[in-house]
């Protein structure tokens, strides 16, 4: 009784550890914490600005590193991002045990040029950049809540549960996800999209400091300047997780790294008449108060959610999805279609052999539709809305058929048993998710 009792209290000590929200670094005698909230922790002595200790999904089957030698603990840098674990007690348990139907909707269906704005040119190095913003064509709530309707309805008959709604990058405003999650309130559906809003300009020393800039991105002191008095916007994931004993949660995490539009990219979207192709542009969003969440939902399946350029660049979020080794990372883009001679199938072909995680791409029909390279007289992929890449081997294109809208991705889980470097097995047999299908819906 006393054993069962000291495992039940270390592992409710582990869970509030990785739950907790508060200072978790390390404590002085007033109790109060010397450094700011770093997420997750499961080593409470460790100081967490040098390093931290979090939960491990699976077991890098490649290489010999501090990675490949461990089943369950991931030994995370010393990078001030918070990365935060939500465990199953946080976590939607109404995804199955052995599949999960993902409603992939390309939102918007249709992107013009308009869509874009330029801001004022600023000296940056020894030229000028500029600032553009996106701004979704106002379609009216009661039209995507209609679609979004039809096609759960078209679904249900379709493959049965939609256990998630996946939107891409930017596909909605704060109070469009909000009026989505209202309508999914009672059915048991997880949401996770990208969603825009206009913010007030701040600066976060701690989080925009110039070392986490990109190559010749201005830093968040030049934007502030520069945009001072205009409208300024963050580009955010929302995860809307069910819960079946208390109200939802939902969780938000910012993008870390701002799009830049140069020569080729404007030319290729055909944005020429709202953006001179001779600047280099850089989106018009804030970059601050960095994070990273893992879901522990299954077993077989714990997943991040990142954002466009966080899939290609190392820093600061590449070091831990690498460490942490999750089964799925989604990434939502604002993107052209889902080739795979283009970026995010190199990326995901990455992340797929190191650390072994499955990558589900989603972009939008109306970017996908807006990309036109130049000279192009081949097949026509505008409809490429999506990619799925697994460590099994498993590409495939998600290309919508004439006429469709959306699409419904079944995952499944594959057992496996994972062995470390030095050749210690996991008794423990644990499943990763792999391509079970796709099913295409269309609006009726």
């Amino acid at each position: 009784g006393k054993r069962k009792a000291k495992e039940l209290a270390f592992w409710a000590e582990a869970e509030g550890s990785l739950l907790s929200s508060s200072r978790t670094g390390v404590r002085d005698g007033s109790g109060d914490s010397e450094h700011e909230n770093l997420g997750s922790n499961l080593c409470r002595d460790l100081d967490t600005s040098r390093v931290r200790v979090l939960p491990k999904a699976q077991t890098l089957r490649l290489g010999l590193s501090l990675r490949s030698l461990t089943h369950h603990l991931a030994l995370c840098p010393p990078v001030e991002l918070p990365a935060r674990w939500v465990t199953q007690a946080a976590t939607t348990p109404f995804i199955s045990e052995r599949h999960c139907n993902l409603l992939l909707i390309p939102w918007p269906f249709h992107v013009v040029p308009s869509d874009f704005q330029g801001t004022e040119k600023v000296a940056h190095g020894n030229g000028h950049v500029g600032w553009f913003s996106y701004t979704p064509r106002d379609q009216g709530v009661g039209e995507l809540l209609r679609a979004v309707e039809r096609l759960l309805e078209q679904a249900k008959q379709s493959v049965g549960d939609i256990h998630a709604i996946v939107f891409p990058e930017t596909a909605l405003t704060d109070q469009q996800f909000a009026d989505v999650a209202h309508m999914l309130r009672n059915r048991n559906i997880s949401l996770i999209s990208g969603v825009t809003r206009e913010i007030e300009a701040k600066v976060s020393e701690t989080t925009a400091s110039k070392s986490d800039q990109s190559v010749n991105e201005p830093n968040e002191a030049e934007a502030k300047n520069s945009l001072r008095g205009r409208p300024v916007f963050q580009n955010y994931a929302a995860v809307h997780l069910p819960q079946m004993f208390s109200e939802p949660f939902t969780f938000e995490q910012g993008k870390h790294h701002r799009w830049k539009l140069d020569h080729d990219q404007i030319v290729r979207y055909g944005l020429s008449s709202a953006l001179n192709p001779e600047t280099d542009w850089w989106e018009n969003i804030q970059v601050v108060d960095r994070s990273l969440h893992f879901f522990a939902i299954r077993e077989w399946l714990c997943t991040c959610v990142l954002i466009c350029e966080d899939l290609a660049r190392l820093d600061p979020v590449g070091q831990f999805v690498r460490a942490v080794a999750p089964d799925l990372v989604i990434a939502l883009l604002f993107d052209g279609p889902q080739l795979s001679n283009r970026w995010p199938a190199y990326h995901a072909t990455v992340l797929a052999d190191d650390p072994g995680a499955s990558v589900l791409t989603l972009t939008s029909l109306g970017m996908a539709k807006l990309s036109r390279p130049t000279n192009h007289h081949g097949p026509d992929h505008a409809t490429v809305i999506g990619m799925w890449r697994d460590a099994s081997g498993n590409f495939v294109e998600i290309r919508l058929p004439p006429n469709s809208h959306a699409a419904v991705l079944t995952l499944h889980h594959r057992s496996r048993t994972s062995v470390t470097a030095d050749g210690r097995a996991n008794p423990h047999e644990l499943g990763s998710p792999v391509f079970g299908g796709l099913n295409y819906l269309r609006i009726t």
